[in-house]
């Protein structure tokens, strides 16, 4: 076994484009890995669960990636054990996870049996209003976020007439040669994605170990705008996929489908991250032989002042419109808190107790 450590994660969180999951990058069955797939309502215990089963595995010095639900990150949505090829999920909406290969690479527990429903229905009315006002906030939230979304399309308009193509290429090749050098693999490239960041009901959070990997080489894209910076991040993705690379990509809770946060590379042991107003100075701290990457020399700074107006509108209505967001992700998370509360006076805890602790010992001697 490595030294022990742990990485914290999203897998999945609300976007400007509506809710996005990578959950399908939690385990791969075609290549010998086995999921515990977590059922049942809030409040019974899932992520109780497997943070105790993290806790174990952190005194057994296996590595562990922790993966947080982005609607409170005081909550776990899975754990993942790499080297065991094992994780725990909790399979229930909106990252909703059925059996591929049902007995063969997944097994479902149902913590949902351990609930008396006598004491649940008589708090039926409580909770479907409950129930009813989490969904309405997090509708505002995406609404929201939908607006926030056409104010950053609508800047990256402006960006792209201030990008200078042949400046950027010309640094690209450089880039390349240097990273890369006649690297070329004989196998199929495999790629990992992963959420450093996402938009919770605290406000814009990011891990600041999410990046720790220990690399030769960081690359740190300071880019105001995130234009430049993915341009950037996305030619690198692109290049290790043509040389059949490894590659974890990190995409953006804004764009996760077309804008990337970071990269890491293991086999070249080089990270790249786009280091921008949000991205805090601690995701770096721990990070060794920086090199500083300034995205302002592939921007015609004429158009941009030309423009200056406009964009620091749009910055001003991108930071209330985060504030909306958070504000009503806040309000969601409040009756969640008082949903659970419910829930768990309903739950008898003793059988979760004992189902962790089979579970412990079901994974720590691969034996599902």
């Amino acid at each position: 076994m490595s030294n022990t450590f742990s990485k914290d994660f999203f897998l999945a969180t609300k976007t400007c484009e509506g809710f996005f999951s990578v959950f399908d990058h939690l385990y791969y069955p075609k290549e010998g890995w086995f999921c515990y797939i977590l059922k049942g309502g809030p409040g019974t215990g899932k992520s109780t669960l497997m943070k105790k089963i993290a806790e174990k595995a952190k005194e057994m010095h296996i590595e562990t990636e922790l993966i947080h639900c982005s609607s409170d990150p005081r909550s776990l949505d899975a754990v993942i054990f790499s080297e065991l090829k094992i994780c725990v999920a909790d399979g229930t909406d909106p990252h909703v996870i059925e059996p591929k290969y049902p007995g063969v690479s997944e097994k479902i527990i149902n913590l949902g049996e351990f609930w008396n429903e006598k004491k649940l229905q008589k708090n039926s009315e409580v909770l479907i209003k409950l129930l009813e006002e989490n969904k309405y906030f997090h509708k505002k939230a995406s609404i929201y976020l939908g607006a926030l979304g056409g104010i950053k399309k609508s800047q990256n308009k402006i960006l792209k007439q201030a990008a200078e193509p042949e400046k950027f290429q010309e640094f690209m090749n450089k880039l390349s040669k240097t990273v890369f050098g006649n690297i070329k693999y004989e196998k199929s490239p495999n790629e990992k994605l992963r959420f450093t960041d996402a938009i919770t009901p605290g406000g814009y959070k990011i891990f600041e170990n999410s990046l720790n990997y220990e690399p030769k080489n960081t690359y740190v894209i300071e880019d105001k705008y995130e234009i430049i910076s993915n341009r950037i991040l996305q030619e690198i993705r692109l290049e290790s996929t043509k040389r059949c690379m490894n590659i974890t990509s990190f995409p953006t809770p804004f764009f996760p489908e077309n804008q990337l946060r970071a990269v890491y590379l293991p086999e070249v042991s080089t990270v790249f991250i786009a280091k921008n107003s949000k991205t805090e100075s601690d995701l770096f701290k721990n990070l060794k032989n920086i090199k500083k990457i300034n995205t302002t020399k592939f921007l015609n700074q004429d158009i941009l002042k030309s423009h200056k107006n406009l964009l620091t509108l749009y910055e001003k209505i991108s930071s209330e419109l985060l504030e909306e967001i958070t504000k009503n992700l806040s309000l969601a998370l409040k009756n969640h808190d008082k949903i659970e509360k419910i829930y768990i006076s309903a739950m008898d805890y003793k059988k979760v107790n004992k189902t962790a602790d089979k579970l412990i010992s079901a994974i720590l001697t691969k034996n599902p």
